[in-house]
């Protein structure tokens, strides 16, 4: 019994993973104080079935993707958040680098970071992300 219930979940993530359906989704996070964009980190969509990212570039721009890096997500709303967005500082004082976020921690979690975006089918799924500083 145990091995069906596993090929079947198996089965189904697959004809999620394959879906036809999903749309293109792009955008952009910037700071809300400068509105300068954000470089470091990937941003992420999850609806609690279906998780996709994309890393950011140097232009603050990420592509979401879901089975390749550019395919999109199915329509639906998810809730986004922000990983890696770090960089690396030498510590004067010990020589040793250490790494320090560059986003307010709130963002690196998807029940904290208060961002939800709606995926739609024939719009374009092009969104802008503003996040604040630590």
């Amino acid at each position: 019994m145990k091995n069906k219930m596993y090929l079947l979940i198996c089965l189904l993530v697959l004809a999620v993973g394959c879906n036809s359906n999903y749309v293109p989704l792009k955008g952009t996070v910037v700071f809300s104080d400068d509105e300068t964009p954000l470089t470091t980190g990937s941003v992420v969509f999850e609806s609690g079935v279906v998780g996709a990212s994309g890393a950011l570039n140097e232009r603050g721009e990420f592509t979401i993707g879901s089975m390749k890096a550019d395919d999109g997500l199915a329509p639906g709303t998810y809730k986004v958040f922000i990983v890696g967005a770090t960089k690396e500082i030498e510590d004067k004082s010990s020589g040793m680098k250490r790494s320090v976020p560059l986003i307010h921690s709130k963002y690196d979690n998807k029940e904290t970071s208060g961002i939800v975006i709606e995926v739609k089918k024939g719009e374009t799924n092009k969104f802008e992300i503003v996040v604040e500083k630590p």
